[in-house]
């Protein structure tokens, strides 16, 4: 994740341990989701935190539907907005 980017929306980076633990308590099938995918979506949608209260488990429920639409969305997204 670009570092102005997560300063600009106060967004933290997440480890693939905290990934897994929030995506086993939400009930995440880990054959049909991709791990790498939904840390990647936990720290993108963080922007979106302020309008589900700063939770991690709303944030990774935005990041698991763009993920089920299109299974390699968070690698598409970073392609296009960072292209280099």
């Amino acid at each position: 994740m670009r570092k102005g980017y997560s300063k600009l929306f106060n967004i933290r980076e997440v480890s693939k341990k905290e990934a897994k633990r929030i995506g086993d308590r939400l009930g995440l099938d880990w054959n049909i989701i991709d791990l790498e995918q939904f840390r990647m979506g936990l720290e993108v949608e963080q922007e979106h935190s302020d309008m589900v209260g700063n939770n991690m488990h709303e944030v990774g429920r935005i990041a698991v539907a763009h993920i089920l639409e299109i299974p390699d969305y968070y690698t598409k997204l970073r392609k296009h907005v960072d292209p280099y």
